[in-house]
């Protein structure tokens, strides 16, 4: 560690004072655009020949040195090309496990800046010496990515903090890597090769992560919004809180939060190597824990950590799981969230049936055309996929979420439905977190865990609502049932007003017209039984004087809730009623099962 206090430090101080540092740190200025990337193309195309001469050379007689020779090379081109292998080594899917492995270094043991430079950096994003900012800063960094590295420090109160610092110049280095790998995409999809992977589409995804992580401030704010939804549940886990006065551009410091990261775990675990390091955890429930925070993610909090890699998850003291590094954060909204938890909730009971329904309504537009292939397949997909994650004799391609989301867009693409944009982002996530999960115990069973957790939610959501209609006094309660029956209208009337006209293009050709119009006219039969119910039940609850009701109706005891019994039934009964109207006619949309 650094002490302010000591000469030395004092002596370097007094040469670094602040405007210093900033006229050096302005020094950092990359060349321009254009000589930067004539210059890095080619020399990443020498870099590149030698590469593949390299490994064509060396592999036959000795197979084991592939991966080293592919992350050096990676790790050689840097910024980029090291994301790209960063994305590569959590897809054990994709390739074997010893690129994984060797991959896996990418993700935080890149080499570290100088003292002086991180120095310089942070006195002129923050404006203030070194040692009057952190009087204790660490020389050697916790971890160094592509982007940034980062330092354990303390706050003049003594508060332990880690700080994380912005690699000078990485921005245009950035800029001009993603530039080249846009251009090699363009030239190996326009010379017809690699046609099973969307190149384009690859590097379109990396250039909008690494955009997104150089965003210091950006992560600042993503990095507290996480720290105040991870506290609000009752699973352990936990983001680290945000020292705003001590941020900036280049800059975030944080609190510590002391822990393994699971990339070392997950090495101990498949070498051995470090017994007492493995013997820290039980992988079992580890990767289930994994597992179960990311769904409090994604369906409690609806705002998500996007890129929850081995290095960015840490095992905390007494068992918890830390997440840290927030440069990607992803949000869903309400019908976002309802619609994939609802698939979840399907597959969890093994009802492919409704998981493929609730697919289809998740879809934008709908799709057109004969489905019933598409339906076949989509049942085989998840029927295999719930099977292999429920055997510990299927193989770990079997029982990864990546293997069977690439399936799954796979039997899409073939049926000419496009996928959402909206959910490109959960999946992703869904694929890292999953890597994590299998890496750590590759025969952990999610299924009992995954139906432990939509009882859970929805118990929560029934709770929720409960408290949203009786709390406040009697004026209050019947305002809230006013508005949550106002939301039950609006939200019905938009489905009317936007699926139910796609729907009726699809369907015209197999419903007629009265078929269509009875639909609709089920539809606000159930939404009208739906508020009658919220009302009635909120004037019973509050209390609250109901001077229309007929006198006979009101000295009947507890009537609001009789009515709002009957009101339910008829909403049930109704929305039967059209939802088989519907399924008959999918089945004659999609064809003989």
């Amino acid at each position: 560690m650094l002490d302010a206090s000591h000469p030395q430090a004092s002596a370097a101080s007094r040469r670094d004072t602040p405007s210093r540092a900033r006229s050096r740190h302005r020094g950092f200025a990359s060349p321009p655009f254009v000589l930067l990337f004539v210059a890095r193309t080619l020399w990443l195309t020498l870099t590149s020949i030698r590469f593949a001469l390299e490994f064509a050379v060396r592999r036959p007689f000795d197979p084991k040195v592939g991966p080293d020779i592919l992350r050096h090379h990676l790790e050689s081109c840097g910024a980029g090309f090291v994301k790209l292998g960063q994305l590569l080594a959590m897809r054990y899917d994709l390739l074997p496990e010893r690129y994984c492995l060797s991959l896996a270094g990418l993700l935080d043991d890149l080499a570290p800046l100088p003292m002086e430079t991180v120095a310089a950096v942070v006195e002129a994003d923050l404006g203030k010496a070194l040692k009057d900012v952190f009087p204790t800063f660490s020389k050697a960094p916790i971890s160094s990515a592509s982007i940034a590295q980062v330092h354990r420090a303390r706050l003049p109160d003594g508060t332990p903090v880690v700080v994380k610092v912005k690699k000078p110049g990485v921005d245009a280095r950035i800029r001009v890597d993603l530039s080249i790998l846009r251009l090699a995409a363009y030239s190996v999809v326009r010379l017809g090769l690699a046609r099973e992977f969307n190149l384009r589409r690859v590097v379109a995804v990396i250039a909008a992560s690494i955009e997104t992580e150089l965003d210091f401030e950006r992560e600042a704010r993503n990095t507290q919004l996480m720290h105040d939804a991870l506290a609000r549940d009752n699973i352990n886990h936990r983001a680290p809180q945000v020292y705003e006065q001590y941020c900036g551009r280049d800059v975030i410091t944080m609190e510590e939060l002391e822990g393994v990261p699971l990339k070392d775990l997950i090495q101990a675990l498949r070498t051995g190597g470090d017994a007492r390091l493995a013997s820290l955890v039980n992988p079992d429930a580890l990767a289930l824990l994994v597992f179960r925070s990311m769904l409090e993610q994604f369906f409690h909090h609806g705002v998500f950590h996007a890129d929850p890699h081995a290095a960015n998850l840490l095992l905390l003291k007494g068992g918890g799981l830390g997440l840290v590094d927030f440069g990607m954060v992803g949000t869903l909204d309400d019908r976002i969230r309802t619609q994939q938890f609802q698939l979840r909730e399907c597959i969890s009971r093994g009802d492919t049936d409704g998981a493929f329904q609730v697919l289809l309504n998740s879809l934008e537009p709908l799709p057109r055309g004969d489905l019933w292939q598409f339906q076949t397949e989509f049942r085989d997909i998840v029927s295999d996929w719930v099977a292999a994650v429920s055997s510990d004799g299927a193989p770990l391609r079997h029982r990864s979420s990546g293997y069977f989301i690439q399936r799954l867009f796979r039997a899409m693409h073939r049926a000419h439905i496009s996928i959402p944009v909206s959910v490109v982002q959960l999946y992703r996530a869904l694929l890292i977190s999953d890597a994590v999960m299998l890496a750590i115990s590759p025969h952990a069973n999610w299924v009992p865990e995954l139906s432990s957790f939509v009882r859970d939610e929805r118990w929560r959501r029934l709770k929720e609502f409960c408290v949203r209609v009786s709390s406040g006094d009697g004026l209050g309660s019947v305002a809230t049932t006013g508005l949550l029956a106002r939301s039950a209208v609006d939200k019905s009337l938009a489905w009317l007003s936007d699926r139910l006209p796609a729907m009726s293009r699809h369907y015209e050709d197999i419903m007629g017209q009265g078929e269509r119009m009875l639909v609709a006219a089920l539809s606000f039969t159930g939404v009208f039984c739906w508020c009658v119910a919220l009302v009635c039940a909120g004037l019973e609850v509050s209390g609250w004087p109901a001077r229309f009701v007929p006198q006979p109706l009101s000295d009947f005891r507890s009537w609001g809730y009789w009515i709002a019994g009957a009101a339910v039934l008829g909403a049930l009964l109704t929305g039967a009623m059209r939802n088989s109207l519907l399924d008959q006619a999918s089945g004659r949309l999609i064809g003989p099962d």
